[in-house]
């Protein structure tokens, strides 16, 4: 840029959540104890199982344009493993959206609430898109969005890069 960046045209601010928002790394360091501590404990290497598939199969499918790709996705883990969908949908749900909520907070990228804060004093607007689930990421982390997209969405639907999320 030539000269200071003119702020004045901008409404809104998006962000993404995972990396963005917050240090994934130590995140999924307590994420990896608590999982080995819960297959340690129960003798549960199927959760462990499940969320490797689960994974795997969504590196596969941000590379594509697919769309519906959750119901794709978990379908498609359930049958690599035997399970019922039922069973990985409850198991993702749990280890990669419920589980990590009390953990946000204390792996926030210094700055970020102050960030959140003087972009609404300025009146412009908030948006957040996340190829996860993120409304219950940012009231954990205590920050407010106007606009939280996430991937999955049945309005959406399609990873990033896919420009449908911010449409």
């Amino acid at each position: 840029l030539d000269g200071p960046f003119d702020w004045d045209p901008i409404r809104l601010v998006a962000f993404d959540v995972d990396g963005t928002l917050y240090h994934q790394r130590p995140l999924r360091i307590r994420m990896a104890l608590a999982l080995g501590r819960h297959a340690l404990l129960r003798g549960d290497v199927r959760t462990v199982r499940i969320l490797q598939a689960y994974r795997a199969g969504r590196e596969i499918m941000g590379e594509t344009e697919v769309h519906d790709f959750e119901t794709l996705l978990r379908a498609a883990t359930a049958d690599r493993l035997g399970l019922p969908v039922s069973t990985v949908a409850e198991t993702v749900e749990r280890w990669m959206d419920s589980n990590p909520l009390p953990h946000l907070k204390g792996c926030m990228r210094p700055g970020v609430a102050t960030l959140f804060a003087a972009i609404r004093a300025s009146g412009r607007r908030i948006g957040v898109l996340s190829d996860y689930p993120a409304t219950a990421k940012i009231d954990a982390m205590g920050l407010a969005a106007d606009h939280i997209v996430a991937a999955p969405d049945p309005e959406v639907g399609f990873l990033k890069p896919h420009p449908r999320g911010l449409e």
